[in-house]
């Protein structure tokens, strides 16, 4: 979904969505929810249970299961230095299931 953004020098850019994302309003997103709760209910219906994990994770966590210096490392991991931490997006949630 193309964005518009006002700069503070009255410029106007145009930007687009990340890859993969798009905001949900409306009505769209009102079937998206129902859609999702319906899952839910089937899937407890089956005997799954519910799972959150963290959007941050430790990069460490990452960098000694995967490895320094792949390719997922260098290209797909998204790094947030803070004080004394370094985090990462974790996107795809796949590793921090298997901890």
């Amino acid at each position: 979904m193309k964005k518009t953004a006002h700069t503070s020098k009255s410029k106007t850019l145009s930007v687009s969505s990340p890859k993969g994302m798009r905001d949900l309003m409306n009505e769209e997103y009102y079937s998206f929810q129902g859609f999702f709760e319906k899952a839910q209910e089937i899937a407890v219906y089956y005997g799954f249970k519910p799972i959150e994990t963290p959007m941050l994770e430790n990069e460490e966590i990452f960098t000694l299961g995967i490895g320094e210096g792949t390719d997922i490392i260098e290209k797909e991991m998204y790094t947030l230095k803070t004080k004394g931490y370094a985090l990462i997006l974790n996107m795809e949630c796949k590793i921090c299931l298997n901890q």
